[in-house]
């Protein structure tokens, strides 16, 4: 599982530290979508879905390069990575205690 840490804006792979990015959205569980070009997210652009129960379920988040969008902004590098990474889901964290895994502050749905 991916997670995403917004104290920080490190991005986690399987609880290992793996690039940091910028940007803000609500904690809880997503579902990453395969990649796609967007006209104002740029190429690679992957959507967010919130999981049923997350507080925020009606919006939409993107992973992208940059533009007037909400959600994680990562390079190019990091964004092909996930997309041909099998796993598809995303936990959004408001901490993550790298000195200490597992996770604290975890926000479970």
């Amino acid at each position: 599982m991916w997670t995403y840490d917004l104290s920080s804006g490190w991005l986690y792979e399987q609880g290992r530290r793996y690039v940091q990015g910028t940007g803000m959205l609500p904690a809880g569980l997503y579902t990453i979508s395969q990649a796609f070009d967007d006209m104002h997210g740029g190429p690679m652009t992957m959507r967010l879905t919130p999981a049923p129960g997350n507080p925020d379920k009606e919006t939409r988040y993107l992973i992208f390069q940059g533009g007037a969008a909400r959600g994680i902004i990562l390079p190019p590098v990091a964004r092909a990575y996930i997309n041909a990474s099998p796993d598809r889901h995303l936990t959004v964290v408001a901490s993550v205690d790298a000195d200490n895994p597992p996770l604290r502050e975890h926000i479970v749905v």
